[in-house]
């Protein structure tokens, strides 16, 4: 017989043209009734099964089921107590961190105060740093004290400095940290100025801090050779979508430092 879309010759027994896929009406009802018939000869032998053979089945198959809902209901459990005794962990160890905070500023704060009240800024920055407890932990937790805008903006002249010292001394090695430095005198004297001193707790801190902050725009200003006014236009053009990207902020660093002094 031939296939009725393209012609092309086919068994009876051919459900579809092996060509262009067509259907062959004859030989797709032989292929639906052989399986018709299969099935029919699998249902009578199943009802043909003893009724032992059947129980036996249907008894394993029970228990196969209840295993694997104990070991599922075992997993389960497993989990919810293993995840209830890390969140217990978990709070117990901010807590702890919490009342370590709170020691660390009953201990060194009153000293801190006594130092700025007695306008011993650099006495402040010396303590913090011969803290007990080490830099790191003095550093997170200072962020409380109430003079820490200006603490800030202490800490950040400090590394101005320092960065310049060593970056005299070895210009390739202290690079990064050079451009580190340009990053930060950036922020603190040119961009974040006004956020900076709507922090400082009294006027006698805003005024250290306008100190602070000219220095930054000093240090920008006397070793890179760019004006006052060229670096207001910079911070307008490192803006995107009104916020100060520091992608751009980056790559403005690394150009002003690799041209060693002279405007890129």
């Amino acid at each position: 017989m031939r296939c009725q879309n393209c012609g092309a010759e086919l068994k009876k027994t051919d459900a579809a043209c092996p060509y262009c896929g067509a259907m062959n009406a004859e030989g797709a009802e032989r292929k639906f009734m052989g399986r018709l018939y299969r099935l029919k000869g699998d249902l009578q032998k199943s009802g043909r099964l003893p009724a032992e053979t059947m129980k036996r089945t249907a008894g394993s198959s029970f228990w196969w089921v209840a295993a694997v809902m104990l070991g599922i209901t075992i997993v389960i459990t497993a989990w919810n107590v293993v995840h209830w005794k890390l969140e217990e962990w978990q709070e117990r160890r901010y807590e702890e961190e919490l009342q370590q905070r709170f020691n660390w500023q009953d201990i060194h704060f009153e000293e801190m105060d006594k130092r700025y009240e007695a306008g011993d800024l650099p006495g402040v920055l010396e303590y913090l740093k011969t803290a007990e407890d080490g830099e790191e932990i003095a550093f997170y937790q200072v962020q409380s004290w109430e003079h820490e805008a200006l603490l800030e903006a202490m800490q950040i002249c400090e590394r101005l400095q320092k960065a310049l010292k060593d970056y005299q001394n070895d210009p390739k090695g202290y690079q990064y940290d050079m451009e580190r430095a340009v990053i930060e005198a950036f922020e603190l004297g040119i961009y974040q100025t006004e956020e900076r001193l709507e922090r400082a707790a009294d006027k006698k801190e805003r005024s250290r801090l306008i100190v602070c902050i000219k220095e930054a725009k000093d240090f920008l200003i006397k070793h890179f050779s760019i004006s006052e006014a060229e670096l207001e236009q910079k911070a307008v053009s490192l803006e995107e979508d009104g916020f100060l990207s520091y992608s751009r902020l980056r790559e403005f660093a690394e150009e002003l430092v690799s041209a060693g002094g002279e405007r890129p």
